[in-house]
């Protein structure tokens, strides 16, 4: 055989490996974080209230400490990417910010220091008991073939550690604290509100979180979810006769939807929708030019 063709049949018995699989994905997860990270410290997210590369980058750096002091189900970075869209809101566009699902508070710890830079509180809404229901839910996630089952009771933390959690590596003072099953807490919340984290688990959770939070954004407001890759909860997100009954308008739709923002190699769970105004494209920019589509 020659050796360029033995050099190639290496390389395919190679890719073939489960282990150079998983090498590959890997670094590429390793290129693709320090990518965002690295777009995150030295573009000017922020800067509108006076945030520096420097004060960006130890905001990075105190994620990375609280996710690892405080269990979490969500990284530093999708912390990160979740700080870039509240510092990229303007600060003319009044409202605060709430995170529904909590566990033992380490996304709501990195959130309280973005709403501190941002003069902005942070609502923390959870049972404090863990998930509701008497049965488990099955979990689905297409994209990977796969699924699993919650338990009720699961991703328990109650308010005395979220509230020491904040209180150690984040800042207690923005927070306000919404304790109780989110159909009966929720629907008291009456103050303006600009971004929303949803990490209820549940499409019934989700749905009960939409209900109080959508009247409460303006118009560019986000709702960013960990459950991105879940089509049962994705579906509400489309599910115009849903919305038109509680809301009186069409379906926003979902960013991410099976397989989440494209922020990892293979999938992630991150996804959001954004209140628009279905009548205007104010602040959109033109990029695609279909003149050459034939007339039918």
């Amino acid at each position: 055989m020659k050796p360029r063709y033995l050099s190639y049949l290496g390389y395919r018995l190679l890719r073939r490996s489960a282990r150079f699989q998983r090498f590959v994905a890997h670094f590429a997860q390793l290129a693709l974080e320090s990518y965002l990270i690295q777009d995150f410290i030295n573009r000017p997210y922020g800067a509108a209230y006076g945030l520096s590369p420097d004060d960006r980058a130890r905001m990075v750096a105190r994620f990375r400490h609280i996710v690892a002091m405080v269990p979490s189900g969500t990284s530093a970075l999708f912390h990160t990417i979740l700080a870039r869209e509240i510092l990229s809101l303007p600060p003319t566009m009044s409202g605060d910010v709430i995170e529904c699902g909590v566990w033992k508070g380490a996304c709501s710890t990195s959130l309280s220091l973005v709403c501190q830079a941002t003069g902005r509180r942070l609502f923390v809404a959870d049972s404090f008991q863990g998930l509701p229901g008497s049965a488990p839910y099955r979990y689905p996630v297409a994209h990977l073939q796969s699924y699993d089952y919650l338990e009720p009771g699961q991703f328990r933390g109650t308010q005395n550690e979220v509230r020491a959690n904040i209180r150690d590596y984040g800042c207690l003072e923005v927070c306000s604290f919404l304790a109780g099953w989110f159909a009966d807490t929720l629907p008291q919340l009456d103050t303006p509100l600009v971004f929303a984290f949803l990490d209820a688990d549940l499409e019934s959770s989700t749905r009960d979180c939409l209900r109080s939070i959508w009247p409460l954004l303006p118009t560019g407001g986000l709702v960013y979810t960990d459950d991105a890759a879940n089509m049962e909860v994705v579906r509400i997100f489309f599910d115009d006769p849903w919305w038109q009954q509680q809301f009186g308008e069409p379906a926003p739709g979902f960013i991410g939807s099976g397989s989440g923002l494209p922020v990892l190699p293979l999938s992630s769970t991150l996804g959001y929708t954004c209140k628009q105004s279905r009548e205007t494209l104010d602040g959109w920019r033109r990029v695609y030019n279909h003149s050459f589509l034939p007339l039918q």
